[in-house]
């Protein structure tokens, strides 16, 4: 009995183990394609098992997968912890850290690592150590490894496909070739050796196009799916319904796929396509972000398997699927054989020839890149839209244009920022014969790769060979992107590599006003440049062999004068051709997209398709055009405000600016942000400047000497002081108003300008002749949304329209005087030399005119819709929106009334106001006199600032209670973008933010990606690690260190933020990382008056820059420092005081800085930058005497 019990208690738990044991293999088996399920197999074998160190290598993988990579991380440490020798954790945590690009930690961690292990056992960690260091452009170190793994291991694909790519980095392509073969040879189940041997063909010089197409169709047969997998079929074949585009891409962030499809896409109408978007990589920046705002559904693809991808494409019924790899990184052509979607083309990203799939239906492209008679070198069909087949949108943060390198240098600078991979030795015997053509020329070359020192040395050795000397050459490595920009400053010409040329490369030296010369190549990889040349109209710069390569180069190098010419001019002519047209390349993708679904639905096969801007679309089988069924839209512009309710234009807000103040307004380029308008700008002095305008013109029509009148020449009279210029002469000749010269302008009659029917916003400055501006335009004025007038109450000029002759003439066309914005005050009145009056006399002003009761109930709902976009966009009448909004919709208004967080139902009236008239009239406030002693205890004085103060407020997380600005916040006078990464408090800002507050999800920093340790403490998290040295010395600082876990993340530039255009008051409390924020922000940061930010004097986190830092970088740039606040004071361990450990006694940590303008440099700020200063330092920090001090100089300087 008891020998029976004992084996059946054996048996149990041999089943149990064997059980496990079947768990644990189907949970690594999940692992590639279901790694969720994965995850929650092996986290119920942990609870009975939690020290299992395959369970929880397992757990880490399957975190790893699912995109979870502090967790992942967590686990797998664990796992270390417990076993530091497991093999299958070390390699693990290797694989994470280069995944997520930590190579610099991967490198160390391997080669630590691999001492640790037997030879035989540590193959896989030395093939991803060499991965590493090839990574990290260690070639040499990479290649040694891999010879040595191919001698152990010679029957390893992995083996030769790695090291074939950097003898492809190296240039070495014959090498690349045959290495490439030898792991086709022994891969059985991955392509990738085929793939990257099609790729690497592309930058061999003696490759045809036909070797390369007959490589891209060898592979098939060996990888080719399962015959029964079935190509999908529509289930919705009705012509004119929205179409699904699905697109799979490695690129979906700042890469040439990110750059070249983002600005198109985004004019597509939502109502005729929405798009899929399948990312191949958990890489994210703020492209990625306008990616996801243009797609229904986004989805990482990173660690699903081909098969699942497919099954996933059929299930999300996809009608159109575009590949953006190629056979590049991340390839996905073995789900792409599988016809998971109806319709398949191939489009940028990897678009460097034919793909050569049997399921690929079209490549889309242009006529330059594919001209006729080479679709017999592509098994796909055609789409040659009319322009370029890319649509290009370059950074925002263009570096200004220099003057020609040559004019300050004395000689001829030819460049190439290309990949160094591109560059051979025949190109570079071309580039030699240039170079001694041009006396004194020097080649600039500039690449990731030149960090590699033998690289760099071939090409100069390759150079010397043809007559070149080293010092006739510079070899630079990669930088950040706005470095490489502004590096075209030092380039003449750039010169396009061959046979691969440049693509996002020539854009972006077309956009830093460097011409391109280029000669194309065999294949589609070597057309990008002349596409793009061409369509920006400069064809001449494409040559058709050597011989006139060079001879255009050397031509335009000799001819200074015209380079100086295209220097100034390029990247306005690039910026408006089709390569930057986005709602050019939107409408020509949209019809091709919309001829092929049309044919689909028709049961032909695919055919070639031509668009034409000259005629419609065809077939090359049909002689017939394609009349397109799009589906049935609006043509409404929408301004989406915030999530949820939006404003629906019926068109663009025709605005006319005589004499250009809007357009030299600061606020003027954030207003054509949001292409809700077009600005027609009379700029009759020529004061409208390239500086004041923004980067795409787009809608904005500058016309320079020429303003309203009567429609006859009018003299224009220039004065000494340029406020004093105008058509109407000044009324004294003395000082400032003497007039230096006169010039003839033409004017024209407002009611007879040709084209404008109507226009919606008027801007006018009684500086000028406005009563004929007035007079000639009954017709347009007489159904006018808004007309703004810059008034002068004291007349400057003769015959000068003043404040009530102004209401006068505007009245006759139905509009009242509504309010005052932008007052300027005459200055104070001095008592003594410790007091003054603050002056309430009004020397100018901005007034704004809307139509009147009858006038607004009988525009139309369009017109109302427009007027409440202007009133909310530019003036901020919340009040006036809501009453025009509920004149059409009580819905809409109350709509418009949650999105500004305003929700007690029962005080709207009180809130707004709200009158039968269409608005209540606002009255000028009353003239008021205070004395100095009133002035310094009032609380309702403030600095007559015009427009709203724009606070970024960078580590925003509410536990330090209420932030400096919460006041004027609440007063409406800020406009607050706060960030705040951490989740929780993110989510709580969100919670209680009001109508001026926005909060965005970054970490600012340098641009990289880091490591956020969380600590125990919210307030200790940060991106640099706790620097337990220090730290163990005090009471509580060891416990509120604690990281509790660890995230990588990627940061944000400051200068690289889109919703940032300009910053007044910076508020910083980031734990260490400002210093990094500041180095990264020079741009955003150049007019910003006051920052507030954490300084420390000891280092609480490793390598943390202290408090002398901050203040070097502070001074260097124009602050001083005003105070410190928050001096926080901790007890050193294991000391207490009064019971508590909170605060020391002289030991200071941190506190936090608030650095101003520097005193003696003011005079540099404009007046509304010192009003906006002495109301932050009032209001907000108590500064009373600097506030003042800064008022009185600007009264005085201003002439009050």
């Amino acid at each position: 009995m008891k020998k029976s019990s004992e084996k059946a208690v054996i048996n149990k738990k041999k089943n149990a183990d064997s059980a496990t044991n079947q768990k644990i293999k189907l949970a690594a088996e999940w692992l590639s394609t279901q790694p969720g399920n994965a995850l929650q197999l092996v986290t119920e074998l942990l609870q009975r098992d939690e020290k299992n160190p395959l369970l929880l290598v397992i757990a880490g993988r399957a975190q790893q997968k699912l995109g979870n990579f502090f967790e992942a991380e967590q686990l797998i440490n664990e796992a270390l912890k417990r076993y530091p020798s497991y093999l299958e954790a070390i390699y693990a945590k290797a694989d994470l850290l280069y995944r997520r690009e930590r190579l610099e930690e991967a490198e160390i961690y391997l080669f630590d690592a691999i001492r640790m292990v037997a030879k035989y056992e540590s193959r896989p960690l030395r093939s991803l150590q060499a991965t590493v260091l090839q990574k990290l452009k260690k070639y040499e170190q990479a290649e040694e490894i891999f010879n040595e793994l191919i001698q152990e291991d010679p029957s390893n694909w992995m083996y030769w496909s790695n090291l074939g790519m950097i003898k492809q980095d190296l240039g070495y392509f014959d090498e690349m070739d045959a290495v490439y073969q030898k792991g086709e040879i022994t891969t059985k189940s991955n392509p990738a050796p085929f793939f990257n041997r099609i790729v690497g063909s592309h930058y061999h010089p003696e490759r045809t196009a036909e070797q390369i197409l007959a490589l891209c169709k060898a592979w098939q047969p060996k990888f080719k799916f399962d015959k029964k997998s079935r190509r999908a079929v529509a289930k919705n074949k009705t012509l004119n319904k929205m179409l699904r585009i699905g697109m799979i891409s490695d690129g979906f962030r700042s890469h040439p796929v990110g750059n070249m499809v983002t600005i198109g896409l985004s004019h597509i109408p939502e109502s005729q396509i929405e798009f899929y978007a399948y990312s191949t990589n958990y890489s994210e920046d703020h492209i990625t972000q306008k990616i996801k705002e243009i797609c229904t559904q986004w989805k990482v693809i990173a660690d699903i398997s081909n098969d699942s991808l497919a099954k996933i494409i059929r299930e999300d019924e996809v009608d159109i699927l575009f590949d953006l790899c190629g056979y590049n990184a991340n390839s996905r052509m073995l789900t792409l054989l599988q016809g998971p979607a109806p319709i398949q083309i191939k489009w940028v990203g990897g678009l460097i020839s034919s793909t050569g799939l049997e399921t690929m239906d079209y490549l889309l492209s242009d006529p330059v890149e594919t001209p006729a008679g080479v679709d017999a070198l592509y098994t796909e069909k055609l789409i040659r839209l009319p322009d370029d087949y890319i649509c290009y949108d370059p950074p925002h943060y263009l570096p200004p244009l220099s003057e020609l390198p040559v004019a300050s240098k004395g000689y001829v600078t030819f460049g190439c920022f290309n990949n160094a991979s591109k560059i051979n030795d025949i190109l570079l015997s071309q580039w030699a014969i240039i170079l001694n053509s041009v006396p004194n020329s020097q080649l600039f070359l500039k690449s990731f790769n030149y960090t590699n020192q033998a690289l760099s040395e071939r090409i100069y050795a390759t150079l010397e060979k043809h007559g070149i000397s080293r010092e006739r050459v510079r070899i630079e490595g990669g930088s950040p992107h706005r470095e490489l920009l502004a590096s075209y400053n030092d380039v003449d010409i750039a010169l396009d590599p061959w046979p691969y040329s440049g693509g996002l490369t020539t854009c972006e030296a077309m956009a830093m006003g460097v011409p391109v010369v280029t000669l194309p190549g065999p294949t589609f990889a070597g057309r990008h440049s002349a596409s793009h040349l061409v369509n920006a109209g400069m064809p001449e710069l494409v040559a058709n062999d050597w011989e006139q390569y060079i001879n255009i180069t050397v031509g335009i190098a000799n001819d200074v004068d015209s380079l100086s010419v295209i220097r100034q001019h390029l990247r306005d002519i690039l910026l408006s051709s089709p390569v930057c047209d986005g709602k050019r390349f939107a409408k020509n993708f949209a019809d091709a997209m919309r001829a092929i679904w049309q044919r689909y639905c028709e049961g032909k096969a695919p055919e070639a398709l031509t668009l034409s801007n000259d005629f419609l679309p065809y077939f090359h089988d049909d002689n017939q055009p394609v009349i397109l069924q799009h589906p049935a839209s609006d043509s409404v512009v929408s301004t989406k405000q915030q999530d949820g309710f939006s404003f629906q234009l019926s068109g663009k807000i025709i605005v006319m600016d005589h004499g250009g103040s809007l357009a030299t307004n600061k606020n003027f380029i954030n207003l054509t942000a949001t292409n809700a308008f077009h600005f027609i700008i009379m700029d009759m002095l020529g004061e409208v400047e390239e500086r004041h305008l923004p980067l795409r013109k787009k809608g904005i029509q500058h016309i320079k000497l020429h303003g309203l009148g009567d429609g006859e020449s009018s003299p224009v009279y220039m004065c000494l002081a340029p406020e004093y210029s105008s058509d109407l002469v000044p009324l004294s000749a003395e000082g400032g108003s003497r007039v230096l010269t006169e010039v003839m302008a033409q004017t024209s009659k407002l009611d007879h300008i040709h084209g404008l029917d109507h226009l919606d916003w008027l801007i006018l400055d009684n500086r000028y002749d406005i009563r004929k501006a007035i007079i000639h335009g009954k017709r347009i004025l007489s159904d006018c949304l808004v007309v703004q007038v810059k008034i002068t109450f004291s007349q400057t000029h003769q015959e000068q329209l003043l404040f009530s002759d102004i209401n006068s003439l505007l009245t006759q066309y139905g509009f009242y005087f509504h309010s005052l914005e932008d007052i300027e005050y005459a200055k104070p009145t001095v008592i003594d030399d410790q007091k003054m009056l603050p002056s309430s006399k009004m020397i100018s002003a901005v007034a704004v005119y809307l139509p009147d009761n009858v006038r607004v109930h009988a525009l139309t709902v369009e017109q109302r819709e427009k007027l409440a976009f202007i009133l909310h966009t530019v003036y901020r009448m919340y009040n006036n929106v809501y009453s025009v909004l509920k004149i059409d919709s009580q819905e809409k208004s109350e709509n418009y009334l949650i999105e500004l967080n305003i929700k007690n139902e029962n005080n709207l009236e009180d809130i707004f106001s709200v009158e039968s008239d269409f608005f209540k009239k606002q009255s000028i406030s009353s003239d008021f006199v205070m004395g100095l002693d009133d002035f310094q205890t009032s609380s309702t004085y403030h600095s007559p600032i015009s427009s709203i103060i724009r606070v970024v407020d960078i580590g925003a997380n509410p536990i330090d209670g209420e932030p400096p600005y919460k006041d004027l916040l609440l007063s409406g006078k800020v406009d607050l973008i706060g960030f705040e990464p951490q989740r929780d408090a993110l989510n709580e800002l969100n919670t209680k933010k009001g109508i001026h507050e926005r909060y965005l999800p970054y970490a600012v920093g340098t641009g990289e990606e880091v490591t956020l340790y969380l600590c125990r403490a919210s307030g200790m998290t940060s991106t640099l690690r706790p620097n337990f040295t220090i730290l163990n010395h005090f009471q509580g600082y060891p416990v509120w260190a604690e990281i509790l876990h660890e995230e990588r993340l990627r940061t944000v530039r400051l200068d690289d933020i889109d919703e940032i255009k300009g910053i007044d008051w910076l508020k910083i409390d980031i734990q260490g990382g400002e210093l990094n924020v500041f180095l990264n922000a020079e741009e955003k940061l150049k007019d910003t008056l006051v920052i507030q930010t954490e300084v420390n004097f000891i280092q609480l986190y490793e390598n943390q820059p202290l408090f002398a830092e901050i203040d070097q970088w502070m001074r260097a740039h124009g602050f001083m420092l005003h105070t410190l606040l928050e001096e926080r004071r901790r007890l050193y361990a294991p000391y207490v005081l009064n019971n508590q450990i909170h605060q020391g006694f002289n030991q200071l940590t941190t506190a936090d800085a608030v650095y101003v303008r520097d005193i003696n440099r003011l005079n540099d700020l404009t007046a509304e930058q010192l009003n906006k200063m002495a109301t932050i330092l009032r209001e907000s920090y108590g500064s009373l005497d600097l506030a003042e001090k800064i008022m009185a100089m600007n009264n005085t300087r201003v002439g009050k």
